[in-house]
């Protein structure tokens, strides 16, 4: 195991971590705010741009992990009729596009940092009296790009060692996890 393999790992594991506290973060708000508008009869003024806020970092945070996991939408009708070398090479161009498509997002999203940072999160901003810029929500884009594209990178070159296989035969799943 390569340091750049561990370090990858340790990125995954501390990217997982953030986004179970931020979807459960989200779901104790939701219900705190159900609970306090239905039976108490005084909703908060911050809960729902508090969980849109956990809800976006989560999301921009699990991308990368199922890029790495191979857990995203894909044409499997397509993937399954090749094999061999063609699904290797086709593998590496379609993780290529994938990576630089979203890096491409990550670095687009810089554009929105200087509204964001002169913006506000009324709601959160009201009830905290700490004034709260945008900004906070689009970071998790570029971070959540960024590390998607290292685990594209990372696929394209355990594709390019032969550290991935595919189907030796065109319409064969090499793995149960394939078939799903």
């Amino acid at each position: 195991m390569t340091v750049l393999s561990r370090g990858l790992d340790l990125l995954e594991k501390a990217l997982f971590t953030l986004a179970a506290v931020a979807l459960t973060a989200m779901t104790g708000v939701i219900l705190l705010q159900v609970f306090l508008r239905y039976v108490v009869n005084s909703p908060t003024s911050w809960s729902e741009e508090f969980a849109t806020l956990c809800f976006v970092w989560c999301v921009m945070l699990v991308i990368p992990l199922g890029l790495r996991h191979q857990e995203h939408i894909s044409m499997e009708f397509l993937v399954h009729r090749i094999a061999g070398a063609r699904w290797r090479w086709a593998q590496i161009l379609l993780n290529a596009v994938v990576g630089l498509t979203i890096v491409a997002i990550g670095v687009a999203s810089f554009g929105l940092f200087a509204s964001g940072a002169r913006q506000t999160l009324p709601g959160i901003s009201m009830s905290s009296g700490l004034e709260i810029p945008l900004i906070v929500m689009y970071v998790s884009v570029p971070i959540g790009c960024f590390a998607a594209g290292l685990y594209a990178l990372e696929r394209i070159v355990l594709l390019s060692r032969g550290q991935i296989t595919g189907p030796t035969s065109p319409g064969a799943a090499t793995s149960e996890e394939e078939l799903i």
